[in-house]
């Protein structure tokens, strides 16, 4: 198996390097990530700040997070063949949220505005409380 010179969830890597490194990958990213609390709060998109890396966690780290999360809920075909073909104007601008938002919902016909305006558009993160229990009662 490669080594990857920086372990970065991006589309590709398993492909790349297989479904482990990626998953490990993801893995890292998100650790990462759910260590800067002050990132917690503010969401990808972003117009309030003063310096343009001030939220780059957001945009770069979480923003991949998430869009390989909304990549696995589509699954790869829908996700790539609409990612592949958005518009793109002559002056060579990047494409935003609201045109992958629109043409995603164009090819799967599903509704995604509650995915964005809860992932891309609001802050926060998933929390979790997580409890077990041993019966050490053998079943039969």
């Amino acid at each position: 198996m490669k080594a990857s010179p920086r372990l970065w969830p991006h589309f590709g890597r398993s492909n790349e390097y297989g479904a482990d490194v990626a998953a490990y990958a993801r893995w890292r990213e998100q650790a990462g990530w759910r260590r800067q609390a002050r990132l917690f709060g503010v969401p990808i998109v972003n117009r309030d700040f003063k310096d343009s890396m001030e939220y780059a966690g957001n945009v770069y780290g979480k923003a991949g997070l998430v869009l390989e999360m909304l990549r696995e809920q589509m699954g790869d075909a829908a996700f790539f063949s609409r990612a592949a073909a958005l518009p793109r104007n002559e002056s060579a601008e990047n494409g935003g949220y609201a045109d992958l938002e629109r043409a995603l919902e164009d090819t799967t016909h599903q509704h995604l505005d509650v995915f964005f305006k809860q992932w891309i558009y609001g802050g926060g993160a998933p929390q979790f409380a997580v409890t077990s229990s041993y019966d050490a009662e053998p079943r039969s």
